[in-house]
């Protein structure tokens, strides 16, 4: 008989719903561990677009963008370590933001969007 070629390693499915996350997460690295992760976590669409808003969220933040994404979590740890439920940090300029700013009209410091009585 002729001989058996070898099979080619079988690629894990990655579910459809992962998919979204894994585009959505920034950094590329341990997608089989995030995989299992996922599977253990079982999300329904409600938590899938839970864990997506956040990950925007997380994007814009200092922690993230901070020495060019550095300390990003990998994707295990993220989903494993229910990462999403964790305060997100705002950048330096949007913290300085919600402080307020002052304003030319008054040379008062105004809140969260506060409109100038003069």
């Amino acid at each position: 008989p002729p001989p058996i070629a070898p099979r080619p390693p079988s690629q894990p499915a990655y579910p459809e719903d992962f998919m979204v996350w894994w585009k959505a997460y920034p950094r590329k690295d341990g997608k089989f561990e995030a995989l299992r992760a996922w599977k253990k976590l079982k999300p329904d669409q409600s938590l899938l677009v839970v864990l997506v808003q956040k990950v925007a969220e997380f994007t814009r933040s200092d922690g993230w963008q901070r020495d060019g994404g550095k300390f990003i979590p990998m994707a295990p740890t993220w989903l494993n370590q229910r990462r999403w439920e964790d305060e997100v940090r705002p950048t330096e300029a949007g913290a300085w933001a919600a402080m307020g700013e002052r304003c030319r009209a008054c040379d008062s410091i105004h809140y969260g969007g506060e409109e100038c009585s003069s």
